[in-house]
């Protein structure tokens, strides 16, 4: 529910962020390690849009990071499937 200066469409970006994050969570590799802490700010940015709406730049900004989060999530995850099914395991870079 929006709050009185908040905005009604911060549910649907935190709701997106948080598929994400489900989706990498039991991962224990570096590369995912990163992508769940940019997740996770990204949710603290869209739960506060819940009680203040942000700035048009602002707002802008970090839709477009939203979207280039998404995709970097995807291809992390579409490489890891392309991986398990050709026998490679993925390695853990140190």
């Amino acid at each position: 529910m929006q709050r009185a200066g908040g905005t009604a469409s911060s549910g649907y970006f935190t709701d997106s962020v948080a598929d994400l994050l489900s989706r990498l969570r039991g991962d224990d590799s570096q590369q995912a390690a990163q992508l769940i802490r940019a997740g996770e700010n990204l949710m603290v940015v869209f739960r506060a849009w819940m009680n203040q709406r942000p700035s048009d730049q602002e707002r802008v900004a970090k839709i477009r990071e939203l979207f280039e989060y998404n995709r970097a999530v995807l291809d992390y995850l579409m490489g890891n499937a392309e991986k398990a099914r050709s026998g490679v395991r993925p390695t853990l870079k140190k």
